[in-house]
């Protein structure tokens, strides 16, 4: 992980719904980080290689590149290695838990966000560093 500093931590929020974003982006900006974001995941191991975010909270389930298939792109940039990766879905199959979990991810999160148990895992996480 990166050594602290006194920048607010760095969330990379990627979701292919324009809505959803927004409300987490909003959400995430009111308890203190700094934000973001990817519409797909091509797009975010761009933006991740571009701006080594402290954390990316990953959908799933997207169009053109899976969040999985993003997570194991990702995994294999070696600059990008010790980024904490937090899958976020809305479907309930095992399996895809699993898959997320081989691809690189932490921990798999259900949509919708239970809020207070993600503020609870960025603290943990990030270090309390929002």
């Amino acid at each position: 992980m990166k050594e602290p500093t006194n920048t607010k931590p760095v969330v990379l929020i990627v979701d292919d719904s324009d809505e959803y974003r927004c409300a987490l982006r909003a959400w995430l900006q009111m308890k203190g980080y700094d934000v973001i974001e990817a519409a797909d995941g091509d797009e975010a191991s761009v933006n991740a290689s571009k701006s080594l975010p402290d954390l990316i909270l990953m959908d799933i389930a997207m169009p053109a590149r899976s969040g999985i298939s993003a997570a194991y792109k990702i995994r294999k940039n070696p600059s990008l290695l010790e980024i904490p990766i937090v899958a976020v879905t809305g479907f309930t199959a095992e399996d895809l838990h699993e898959e997320a979990l081989k691809a690189g991810c932490l921990e798999t999160l259900a949509k919708p966000l239970d809020l207070s148990y993600l503020e609870n895992l960025l603290q943990r996480l990030l270090g309390g560093r929002s």
